[in-house]
């Protein structure tokens, strides 16, 4: 512990150089550590060798949150932190049987995820569609303490129906347009972007929620997909009590700390909770599912089950990637043409603080952003940032190639010019952070 300092700074060397938002974070983390005795650093983890089907591999040391160390593990989750299951431990209900897939002609609209804007679409075999449904959940609207009482809200729900295109898993569900898929490589991929936001800010969180976490609060984790931060922040803050909730039943069942709880939820309807339920509410990475007309009714309804003096806080990637190639510049392309044709707002992360200043029961709206570089010019920090990136294109190349931009060959092709153009133009992206506290008392009382 005593030389923790030292690595943090030679790990992060290469990188404090080339960014001055990163200079100003630093300098905040610094005043920040004076100030709370209590804060922790987070090292990156250790990546292993990609095998040989791509995926990325996490070793056992990148786990950040020894209260699950005395749970029984499998094999598979020495390799993957709190991975939520194997395809061996789901139940039928949970997993899509590919034996009751039923094949549906490329021709049929409806067979297509509703997200993609196809205008043409390969015939090669490895773009065909399958559809597989699981009976619909409705969670109805339950209050935080009769939820915690009865348990109406089912943690371990089935799910939505499934669609498998190019052999990623996708869900299927009326009134949601997420644009990324919900299978085991999509798990390992929003493992690896929290540890690379976490490292990056040396943190999980900035809204100034720390003594209320210790003393113990009501956390509300949305859109929270295999529960990297829920577990973590329930690990850390022991008298807190952590909930998470996500479209996708990709979280854990069993092997979680006591204190969080997990539910299957569609964010994008009214949370099933009462007005003013939890002291924290805690938002990332939902932009690749939300329209721009719902992003007003989400967050106010977020604001909705939040206390008078809560801290709601919002993080999202911009789409927009910076200091690009050629090739680079063309899938970044892709992708915010991609998110314009199904509604969606690829500059959500910028727009953050225009969003939460629109709603009046907030105040103190704080906003900001980190550049985060990919390659292998910018040291381990930057190698994780690529390894993100590479997961990232790869869980959108069966939307990009079903809306007729290319073939699933010529994609993967392109797709390695692209990696190494971050090397050649020193290719960096920013994540944007924003957050706000309820206001004591109500608008109207104030005049």
């Amino acid at each position: 512990m005593g030389n923790q300092h030292s690595r943090l700074d030679h790990r992060s060397a290469s990188t404090i150089g080339h960014f001055d938002t990163i200079k100003t974070l630093g300098s905040w983390q610094e005043n920040d550590t004076q100030q709370d005795p209590y804060q922790r650093h987070y090292l990156l983890p250790t990546i292993s060798p990609a095998s040989s089907d791509g995926r990325i591999k996490l070793r056992k040391q990148s786990s950040p949150t020894p209260a699950l160390l005395h749970h029984p593990r499998k094999p598979l989750a020495r390799l993957l932190p709190f991975r939520s299951f194997t395809r061996d431990s789901l139940s039928e209900s949970a997993l899509c049987d590919p034996s009751n897939l039923l094949p549906v002609s490329l021709e049929t609209k409806c067979s297509v995820h509703p997200l993609t804007p196809v205008s043409s679409f390969p015939s090669a075999q490895d773009d065909q569609i399958s559809v597989y449904s699981t009976p619909p959940h409705q969670p109805k609207r339950e209050s935080w303490s009769s939820a915690k009482r009865k348990s109406t809200l089912d943690p371990i729900d089935s799910g939505p129906t499934c669609v498998w295109i190019s052999g990623r898993k996708f869900h299927h569900t009326l009134g949601s347009s997420y644009l990324l898929p919900c299978d085991d490589e999509e798990v390992d991929r929003l493992h690896l972007q929290h540890f690379m936001v976490r490292f990056a800010i040396q943190g999980n969180y900035l809204a100034p929620v720390s003594d209320m976490l210790r003393k113990g609060a009501h956390v509300l984790d949305v859109g929270c997909g295999p529960g990297s931060w829920t577990m973590e922040i329930a690990g850390e803050y022991p008298k807190s009590t952590i909930v998470g909730i996500d479209i996708n039943a990709m979280f854990p069942r069993e092997i979680k700390p006591s204190n969080s709880k997990f539910y299957h939820c569609n964010i994008l309807e009214a949370l099933p909770f009462d007005e003013c339920s939890f002291d924290y509410v805690f938002m990332r990475g939902v932009a690749q599912g939300v329209k721009e007309s719902q992003w007003a009714p989400l967050i106010a309804d977020l604001v909705r089950v939040l206390k008078p003096g809560g801290w709601i806080e919002l993080v999202e990637t911009d789409s927009e990637m910076h200091r690009v190639g050629p090739i680079t510049r063309e899938f970044n392309q892709h992708l915010r043409d991609l998110m314009t044709c199904s509604l969606m707002d690829p500059h959500a992360g910028p727009r953050l603080n225009e969003r939460l200043t629109a709603n009046n029961d907030l105040s103190h709206i704080t906003t900001t952003f980190i550049s985060c570089p990919g390659g292998q010019w910018a040291g381990k920090l930057g190698q994780l940032t690529l390894q993100s990136w590479k997961a990232y294109y790869q869980a959108l190349r069966p939307q990009i190639c079903l809306s007729g931009k290319m073939t699933s060959e010529v994609y993967e092709d392109r797709l390695q010019i692209c990696w190494r153009e971050a090397d050649e133009y020193k290719t960096f992206e920013n994540v944007h952070f924003a957050y706000a506290q309820k206001k004591l008392r109500p608008l109207e009382d104030e005049e």
